[in-house]
């Protein structure tokens, strides 16, 4: 597996372990992802679990097809994690003082969106040493002189 790939997962994982940080603070209390957010926390972890299900696929499958698939759903939920996370950072509920679950959580799909969007261009999906076709060239036929 080429280190892009662990990125992928690695990301996926300080995303997930971010919703149990704190994010923001008011009033003397602190609320992490789970008690700040109705849905954004079980998108964040959908998409988090999806970054690893790449890695897990990734060295798993003899064929390439599974995990490029899996790397164009993970692209766009990275990027959709990317976009609600700034979302949440910039305009924080009701006021509350950011803490430092927001700054991870915003940097962790940050990293996610692009290491999926480049892992999604390496070639070395599938398992190690896998089989390699030969492709024989054959000349082009010829017309009937018509």
């Amino acid at each position: 597996m080429a280190p892009g790939d662990w990125a992928v997962g690695v990301c996926g994982a300080v995303l997930i372990g971010s919703l149990w940080l704190p994010w923001y603070g008011a009033a003397g209390h602190d609320f992490n992802a789970w008690q700040a957010f109705a849905v954004n926390d079980v998108i964040f972890l959908a998409i988090g679990a999806m970054a690893i299900g790449l890695v897990i696929a990734t060295a798993a499958q003899a064929s390439g097809a599974v995990p490029i698939a899996i790397s164009v759903f993970t692209s766009l939920g990275g990027i959709l994690a990317a976009i609600l996370a700034i979302v949440r950072l910039v305009w924080p509920p009701d006021s509350a003082d950011r803490m430092a679950g927001v700054w991870i959580g915003t940097g962790a799909a940050l990293a996610l969106a692009a290491t999926a969007l480049l892992a999604q261009r390496s070639e070395h999906f599938g398992a190690e040493g896998m089989a390699q076709v030969e492709v024989t060239s054959l000349p082009a036929p010829r017309g009937n002189g018509a």
